[in-house]
């Protein structure tokens, strides 16, 4: 039986290696599979964790970081919708990229306040690793 924490490594991963792989961020069906393993860990963290009622000091965090994200991400809609006459979905498609770097930013934050660094020393190497062939076969 996989657990609820391989799973949700297995999303972190994916995400990473989704960030610093240069094919997987222009075809669509990639962006959408790093949404779903976005969607999946959150999920999965409410069921497993009980994430916003366990930590006092992580839900302020997690508030405070959840505000920045929103007015951010709004700013960009914001501009694409009325300065480039994009429609509400493509403005959301074209910042689907910000979107997915701000989760990794609230990931990395709910670990290092967990003091869980077993994975986050996982997330790393697989981030290294991805990055190390990606830059021995771009050349």
């Amino acid at each position: 039986m996989v657990s609820y924490k391989r799973i949700q490594s297995i999303c972190i991963m994916y995400i990473l290696v989704w960030m610093i792989a240069p094919p997987l961020s222009y075809d669509t069906i990639w962006r959408l599979l790093a949404a779903g393993a976005a969607l999946i860990w959150i999920l999965l963290q409410m069921i497993r964790r009980k994430m916003y009622y366990r930590n006092q000091k992580l839900h302020n965090s997690s508030i405070f970081f959840g505000f920045s994200v929103i007015v951010n991400l709004g700013c960009l809609i914001f501009t694409d919708i009325f300065y480039l006459n994009f429609g509400i979905i493509s403005a959301i498609y074209n910042n689907i990229t910000t979107i997915i770097l701000f989760f990794a930013g609230f990931v990395s934050m709910y670990y290092v306040k967990e003091e869980n660094y077993n994975d986050l020393i996982c997330f790393f190497r697989t981030s290294t690793i991805t990055a190390a062939i990606f830059s021995i076969t771009s050349t």
